[in-house]
């Protein structure tokens, strides 16, 4: 729903301190490099563009134009591509609403909307061309399926599925993009509310992944979704501190991935580094273009 001229003179006159503008763009930048690790193996990885887009007197089309068609729903927090964000919470209900080109989620209490979003994390990853969010604190296992609902006649985005996490009291899910789409995040507070946008993109910024750019990674054996959770499981213990992404591969099979790397000899390179460390390690390289899904 578009806003009216009233809304849009409201919105407009909001009045942001450079403070918070400041504080805004620290929170962005620390959450973007918050899982980053100082080592030979993430160094040889290709790193994803993860920029903090402040539509609050910075002129960003993709973020501006579309953030003047919100109705004045909150005091805007944070627009991100990968990040953090929100406030951590407890015994938090999730409200999905939205059409095939945004989802939005509303956060209750007892009963009652929250002034702030459930803390989260996004995180871009390739082949395919995806993104993975956690919302912390929360253990509702209905919220990827609600969020393929919205989403199940959009042309920007392939599919949903939920992911497994260490701690069960996290929801995890992963949404695939179809090529030539990308997308944003948008946190509010007083209500707390998440945005999700999609948008036709035929850019890509420098040193990020097109999607008929050749990707070397680090792949897992196959798993099956309904009989091997426990092994799955296990993998993540295993391998936490390199981040293994789980991604779907058939409709009950998954692998995990690890890294993304310019050429066979990069990727070698850092598989060499996992054997080192990791007895029986199980990951092997392979290559694919960073829109497709692994076979």
């Amino acid at each position: 729903m578009l806003m009216n001229d009233n809304g849009k003179e409201k919105y407009e006159a909001v009045e942001v301190s450079e403070d918070a503008l400041l504080e805004a763009i620290q929170r962005g930048m620390k959450g973007n490099t918050r899982h980053h690790r100082k080592r030979q193996l993430h160094q040889l990885s290709l790193t994803a563009a993860a920029v903090l887009f402040l539509f609050i007197g910075i002129q960003i089309p993709a973020v501006s134009v579309y953030a003047s068609e919100l109705p004045v729903v909150g005091v805007f927090i944070q627009a991100l591509r990968t990040g953090i964000g929100g406030h951590p919470m407890e015994q938090v209900t999730v409200q999905v609403s939205g059409d095939a080109n945004d989802v939005v989620l509303t956060f209750s209490q007892k009963e009652k909307t929250t002034e702030n979003t459930l803390a989260y994390e996004v995180v871009e990853r390739s082949v395919p061309m995806r993104l993975e969010v956690s919302f912390y604190g929360l253990s509702d296992s209905k919220l990827p399926e609600e969020i393929q609902t919205v989403l199940q006649d959009s042309v920007a985005v392939r599919e949903v599925y939920p992911t497994l996490s260490l701690d069960k009291n996290n929801c995890t899910f992963t949404i695939v993009l179809q090529p030539g789409y990308n997308y944003e995040v948008m946190e509010f507070a007083q209500p707390g509310e998440w945005n999700l946008h999609f948008y036709p993109d035929a850019y890509y910024e420098a040193g990020a992944p097109y999607p008929t750019q050749q990707i070397y990674y680090l792949r897992s054996p196959i798993y099956t979704l309904q009989t091997e959770e426990k092994a799955m499981r296990e993998l993540l213990q295993q391998y936490q501190e390199e981040q293994p992404s789980q991604v779907k591969i058939g409709e009950d099979r998954c692998i995990y991935a690890i890294g993304a790397y310019h050429s066979e000899q990069e990727a070698e390179a850092a598989l060499q580094i996992l054997q080192s460390e990791y007895e029986n390690c199980v990951f092997v390289v392979d290559s694919d273009f960073a829109a497709a899904i692994p076979k």
